[in-house]
């Protein structure tokens, strides 16, 4: 995204505080004095306080650490007046500022906030807090520019705090050397200062703006979004953006559960709104909107379906009917040129199992192919195949039900029920074997031979094992490899 900016004013971020304005500036020691030094540490990622942070407080060649307590507070009392050295330290952390620098005088002193981002060794990254005349924070999105004209957009948190390490923010690429111009932006506020410039010097870099909210004025822009049948559509994007100053601005909001979306405290000027939806396309999907004075209510705004969703049920039983609990079923999109797996889901405790699968409108139909396995089982079918239609006009086909698979367990069963083959037939049947692979195995009896003095059917190739022959004698199956006859 690009973004044409009018930079108004710079501001400079001074990492050295005083408590007075005078004072010794060489503290003799650390808890020599009558004063107190205090601070907190900021977890931007949270808004809330980090305990346990290992503070490191250095007056000339002494030092002395503590650590933050639970409300992220850290205290040194008894200090002399003079300059103090303040560098917090916890694993997997990098603080912004990097240290501080404070004068303890003729009173106590608060030191600056420090805030804390977990992040890797090669990471970077911009942070800082936003607040109102009072102190409190307040919830707005901001543009982070580089010198290309690039930009990234950022939001705090509910505690007033920018700079976590989202996947966009990641992907932005801070990079140690570069100044970036900080833009943030809400209707009826003004900032001090309206840009900030930051060049990264350290793994996190300070960029705080303080606000004044100037009122709230009555002119709001609604309006609602709806399906074809007129019902209201949930959890809609709307982004709202205008200019001003020669910046854009841009704000997002989301439609209720009934479709309605209420954009309140806009001034007078131009909008452009622009919906957006996996799972819809819109008849308009950007509105242009001028607010003179008036609110503006935007004629209801139609959308129509990009997927149908199916709920598919099936079921894994075996021979007696039984349902077999936690048999893996893969589900594979069958293409014309090859077959996409989906996902994997498991049979419950009765042998049944559900998904939802959507079909595209750019597909108009897709092809779902079903595939039971588990160690030692084979199935009937080993597949099936369900096609499922993108409907016009419709969010939900109608459920879908497989025919039962049927699961063979082959330690279960007895001989007869392995080998139901006369001379002639052949035997088709599938088998996972370690690997979790589906095989196909093909047993052709062709006539008998004899051996040893009994009568043995003979398979036209060797089947598994390189088995040759084979007889049943009371329940048991005896087969040949090679010469050796085994149970």
């Amino acid at each position: 995204m690009k973004a044409v900016l009018t930079l108004m004013s710079t501001t400079l971020l001074v990492l050295i505080f005083s408590c007075s304005d005078n004072g010794d500036n060489n503290p003799t020691g650390l808890g020599n004095g009558k004063y107190s030094l205090t601070g907190k540490i900021v977890n931007i990622e949270t808004g809330y306080v980090l305990s346990d942070v290992s503070i490191t407080i250095t007056a000339g060649k002494a030092h002395e650490t503590i650590t933050t307590d639970n409300n992220g507070e850290f205290i040194l009392n008894n200090c002399s007046a003079g300059s103090y050295r303040i560098t917090p330290d916890k694993e997997g952390y990098e603080f912004g500022p990097r240290e501080q620098t404070v004068t303890v005088s003729d009173g106590d002193c608060v030191a600056g906030e420090f805030l804390a981002v977990r992040m890797t060794e090669d990471q970077h990254t911009i942070a800082g807090s936003i607040t109102d005349t009072e102190g409190k924070p307040v919830s707005l999105c901001l543009y982070i520019v580089d010198s290309k004209g690039d930009s990234v957009l950022t939001c705090t948190n509910n505690k007033g705090y920018y700079g976590r390490l989202t996947k966009e923010l990641i992907d932005f690429n801070i990079t140690e050397g570069e100044t970036y111009t900080i833009i943030p932006g809400k209707q009826q506020y003004i900032f001090t200062p309206d840009t900030c410039y930051v060049t990264i010097r350290d793994k996190v870099n300070i960029g705080n703006f303080s606000s004044e909210y100037l009122g709230s004025p009555v002119q709001k822009i609604s309006g609602r979004v709806i399906d074809y049948t007129g019902k209201g559509l949930y959890g809609i994007y709307i982004w709202l953006s205008w200019e001003k100053n020669d910046i854009t601005h841009l704000s997002q909001y989301y439609t209720d559960k009934d479709g309605m979306y209420q954009i309140s405290g806009l001034e007078n000027g131009t909008y452009h709104l622009e919906f957006e939806s996996y799972d819809y396309t819109f008849v308009r999907d950007t509105v242009d909107i001028i607010i003179e004075d008036d609110d503006v209510t935007i004629q209801d705004i139609q959308a129509w379906n990009n997927y149908t969703y199916y709920t598919v049920y099936g079921k894994v039983i075996d021979p007696g009917g039984t349902g077999l609990p936690n048999i893996s079923i893969d589900i594979f999109k069958v293409g014309f040129f090859t077959t996409y797996f989906e996902q994997d889901i498991r049979t419950d405790s009765d042998g049944t199992f559900v998904c939802e699968m959507s079909v595209n409108r750019n597909a108009a139909e897709t092809i779902y192919r079903f595939i039971p396995h588990k160690n030692g089982y084979s199935f009937n079918p080993d597949s099936t195949d369900v096609t499922l239609s993108w409907l016009e006009l419709k969010d939900f086909g109608e459920d879908v039900t497989l025919p039962d698979f049927t699961g063979y367990d082959f330690a279960s069963y007895s001989a007869s029920d392995y080998f139901p083959l006369k001379v002639g037939l052949t035997w088709t049947y599938t088998r996972t074997e370690d690997d979790n692979e589906p095989y196909d195995f093909s047993v052709n009896v062709t006539g008998t031979v004899n051996n040893d003095g009994q009568t043995y059917n003979r398979f036209s190739e060797p089947g598994s094992w390189n088995f040759t022959d084979y007889r049943i004698e009371n329940n048991n199956v005896y087969a040949l490899s090679g010469d050796e006859e085994v149970l």
